[in-house]
């Protein structure tokens, strides 16, 4: 009986894993449809954090412990607004500001990197030695971006090192935040801190979208992008944070980023589908490269 309950709870972790990723995979395709429209990155990510602010809303009211908060210490809610900010602030906004000018599927390759640089930012800071096979695992993934990007030199116009560049930094400042809430989940609990560090991202988002726009931009946009913001708010930001980490919970970080490297195909295969980008033999190897390697490195 116990078996058939760890199988059932494992097969719960991976439908919950992949449903994550699949809604995430969403992202990059919608924020690319907004553009469409002539809006900026912060425009855009404002829309994306105005219909997820009420979710979360309702998440940290429901997973709210009073009695757990008595025992968090300033320096732990200091840390906790820091990491609002570095992990889905700016880690959004670099993304979303490189999306103007890369290519969507290299977009999610990027930011899948994120493994290999929490790796590389625990061996120089937290003194974590970093294993032979895991070395040649980060070397496979590196070099799978660096052929997709020689095949979208060839397609991209102007601005292509800057794009990647950007994505570089959300995916580096994403890692960050990984790495900074190991100790801060396991006080506060996964739902509520997830809530309170994207509530805390809203609001930065809210004041610099206010800093360089009227207020009235916000209900003047053209109606399809409203659409579009609710489904980056929903489908592609508060399901699948919700439905990855109930995932990993049950499955397991090493089999949930198995799972999950599935996100980076479906990205690239909406990206053909919906935005006409081309994919080659050499995209395809260069994404083989980057998915193995990146599995390989999550796994250890």
């Amino acid at each position: 009986m116990r078996k058939k309950g760890l199988l059932k709870a494992e097969w719960k972790g991976l439908i919950y894993v992949l449903i994550g990723a699949i809604c995430f995979s969403t992202k990059a395709i919608l924020v690319k449809f907004t553009y469409r429209y002539g809006i900026d990155a912060i425009t855009s990510l404002c829309l994306r954090m105005l219909f997820a602010f009420p979710f979360y809303t309702a998440m940290l009211w429901y997973s709210c412990n009073k009695a757990k908060l008595r025992e968090v210490s300033a320096k732990q809610w200091s840390l906790v607004l820091c990491m609002g900010i570095v992990g889905y602030y700016m880690a959004s906004m670099f993304d979303f500001a490189g999306l103007k000018y890369i290519s969507a599927s290299l977009e999610r390759l990027i930011v899948f990197l994120y493994p290999t640089l929490v790796v590389i930012i625990s061996a120089f800071f937290l003194s974590k030695k970093i294993k032979r096979n895991v070395w040649w695992a980060m070397f496979i993934s590196y070099l799978g971006i660096v052929i997709v990007f020689s095949g979208d030199t060839y397609q991209q116009q102007g601005n292509l090192w800057l794009g990647v560049f950007l994505v570089f930094m959300s995916s580096f400042t994403y890692a960050i935040y990984l790495i900074g809430t190991g100790e801060l989940v396991h006080k506060l609990g996964t739902l509520f801190y997830t809530s309170l560090a994207m509530l805390i991202s809203c609001v930065i988002v809210f004041i610099h979208f206010f800093v360089f726009h009227d207020f009235s931009l916000l209900f003047s946009l053209p109606k399809v992008l409203y659409v579009y913001g609710f489904l980056m708010g929903v489908l592609a930001t508060v399901v699948p944070s919700f439905f990855i980490s109930e995932g990993i919970k049950l499955l397991g970080s090493s089999k949930a980023s198995v799972v999950s490297s599935i996100g980076p195909v479906f990205t690239i295969l909406l990206a053909i589908v919906f935005l006409n980008e081309t994919f080659s033999l050499i995209h395809a190897l260069g994404t083989l490269l980057v998915i193995a390697g990146v599995v390989k490195v999550s796994r250890g």
